[in-house]
């Protein structure tokens, strides 16, 4: 069944199984109510019938439902008839009755109609990439999905096919790069290759070599097999070698080698060689017409080329400068000069000078003070560089002998240089000697067998609540202890103890008669007044005429009464007016017991 021809031709789609036309307007292509044509067609764009009626009433719908303001109703590819307002810069996109609004696909990238997303994809009716043929050689362009512009293809998708051709990006075709030529597969030079020298194929002799032909004609040969044993062409083209240079030729070669005239490897003439041993080729002077090999240095030639003479006297064929591999020779006088005092290389120091051969040191020298040769007399040294009067028995700079000086922390005692912190013969100060028995401790003699600060030996210091005996740190108690009372190293003399620290002669002392402590009594007796008792021989007594009675004096006799005697306890003798207490009390043998 046939349908009207609306503007166009009518096709038959097998795939939908319908009629459609060509596109009626325009803007059915841009709105992509139009697809491409299946088949042989494929290049046609065609539109489903009623195509555009039905885009005006859908469109005019969208508009009426939505207020799209500054935006417009747009059409989805992927669904032709549904449509959504999207702001500029955007697309409706989707499957549904309200598409999305997706971004606008890039330049030569469009949504195709019906498709399962809303991907972005290289537009299908751009023109094809086409194939570049020219001068023999054809290069071929692809689309680059990325950016749907066309582009050669890469070196890994085509290789070039001849070795070292380059492929132009504009044309895509491979070419050798200028001034190359193709010859046989591979790019060459034809003013340099030795087998294609200014045409393919031309190969040099071998002796020869391809140099730049200087033939203005353009449709010459660019290269021209050349004879490279010649200055202007030596070894390689256009060499123009200039003297000294000449170009040399290694005997059985063909082919010359630039060769530097006057140096060791062609001193007088090409290949003449020095010796190893020779450190220089000389340039012609009064006795050489040519340049020649310098004859190994003595003392009879010594010097550099022309300017060598014979040393005399008391000089030397030294080195005096050059390099490590050609150092430079000269007569040096070995009794003065300071780089080679006595012998060659013998170097005196900045503070020294060379005396008839020898290093001196001016600044301490007594025989070269100053300069070589200036003797000090007797009883001076030199210091400083000058001649000055010392005493070699103290002077710490001039100890013993001149120019000795004594270490840090040393004085000069007697001609000696000694430590006075440690000497025993010189402690703190020269000539001072310590006692026998006594050490030298930071310059004071002290006993080590009982010195707290140095027991046992100098440093050596005891700890709080110790002394030092025997030279050994110990703990002692000052207050009871008879060698160390009251402080370490007071001893107690005979017959004394130590009583609270101090030394007491318990002999005597009635406060401590007999043993620290034990204090001799005194007191009161009715009509008979005080009474004190004394310590003799560690033991109280009572003073004359009286005796003990318990712990208290009281006198042998009372007067007008008789001799005293003393009751024990118990013995009944007591009597009134008096009470007598317990202990012992002295009774008369009238008055029976004695008031206490």
């Amino acid at each position: 069944m046939g349908y009207p021809n609306w503007g166009g031709y009518t096709y038959c789609d097998t795939a939908s199984a319908g009629c459609v036309e060509t596109a009626e307007t325009a803007r059915n292509v841009q709105n992509h109510l139009c697809t491409i044509f299946p088949g042989s067609y494929a290049a046609k764009q065609v539109c489903y019938r009623g195509a555009e009626s039905r885009y005006q009433t859908e469109l005019a719908s969208c508009r009426e439902r939505f207020d799209c303001g500054s935006a417009d109703c747009k059409q989805s590819p992927v669904a032709p008839y549904a449509f959504r307002c999207c702001p500029p810069g955007t697309q409706a996109c989707g499957t549904g009755p309200v598409p999305n609004c997706v971004p606008e696909c890039p330049p030569r990238k469009l949504i195709p109609i019906n498709a399962s997303s809303c991907g972005c994809v290289c537009d299908p009716l751009l023109a094809t990439c086409e194939t570049y043929y020219g001068w023999g050689l054809s290069g071929q362009w692809v689309r680059d999905p990325a950016t749907c512009l066309c582009r050669c293809l890469s070196d890994a998708e085509k290789p070039c096919t001849v070795m070292g051709a380059v492929r132009n990006q504009q044309t895509c075709v491979c070419a050798c790069p200028s001034p190359l030529t193709e010859c046989s597969g591979r790019c060459v030079n034809l003013s340099a290759d030795r087998l294609n020298c200014g045409i393919c194929g031309h190969a040099c002799l071998p002796d020869e070599g391809c140099c730049p032909s200087n033939d203005p004609d353009p449709f010459s040969p660019r290269g021209v097999c050349t004879k490279l044993n010649t200055d202007e062409n030596c070894g390689s083209c256009d060499t123009n070698l200039q003297p000294p240079w000449k170009c040399c030729l290694t005997p059985g070669s063909t082919v010359g080698t630039p060769g530097g005239i006057g140096t060791r490897e062609h001193c007088s003439g090409c290949f003449d060689a020095c010796p190893k041993w020779t450190l220089r080729c000389c340039p012609p002077d009064s006795t050489h017409t040519t340049s020649y090999c310098e004859p190994q240095q003595s003392a009879q030639r010594c010097g550099v080329c022309g300017q060598a003479r014979a040393c005399i006297g008391s000089e030397r064929c030294c080195s005096i400068g050059g390099t490590v591999a050609a150092p430079v020779h000269g007569c040096v006088d070995v009794m003065t000069s300071q780089s080679h005092c006595g012998a060659c290389g013998t170097r005196c120091s900045s503070a020294e000078r060379c005396c008839s051969g020898t290093c001196r040191n001016v600044q301490t020298d007594p025989n070269n003070c100053g300069m070589c040769g200036r003797v000090c007399t007797a009883g001076q040294c030199c210091s400083g560089g000058a001649c000055a009067t010392v005493n070699l028995q103290t002077d710490r700079n001039n100890c013993g002998m001149c120019g000795r000086v004594c270490p840090s922390g040393q004085s000069c005692c007697s001609g000696n240089c000694v430590n006075v912190q440690a000497d025993r013969n010189n402690c703190g100060m020269c000539g001072r000697v310590c006692p026998s028995g006594q050490s030298c401790c930071s310059g004071n003699c002290v006993n080590v067998q009982t010195d707290r600060s140095n027991c046992g030996m100098c440093g050596r210091v005891c700890t709080a609540g110790q002394c030092c005996s025997g030279g050994a740190c110990a703990t002692v108690n000052v207050q009871t202890d008879r060698n160390n009372c009251g402080m370490c190293g007071r001893a107690c003399g005979p017959g004394e103890d130590c009583c609270s620290g101090t030394c007491i002669n318990v002999q005597t002392d009635r406060n401590n008669c007999g043993m620290c402590g034990r204090q001799c009594p005194s007191g009161w007796l009715n009509q008979s007044g005080t009474w004190t008792s004394t310590c003799k021989q560690g033991q109280c007594v009572c003073p004359d005429g009286w005796g003990w009675c318990g712990n208290q004096c009281h006198p042998l006799t009372y007067p007008g009464d008789g001799p005293a005697i003393c009751c024990l306890p118990g013995s009944g003798l007591w009597s009134t007016p008096y009470t007598c207490g317990q202990g012992n009390r002295c009774c008369t043998s009238l008055l029976g017991c004695c008031p206490l």
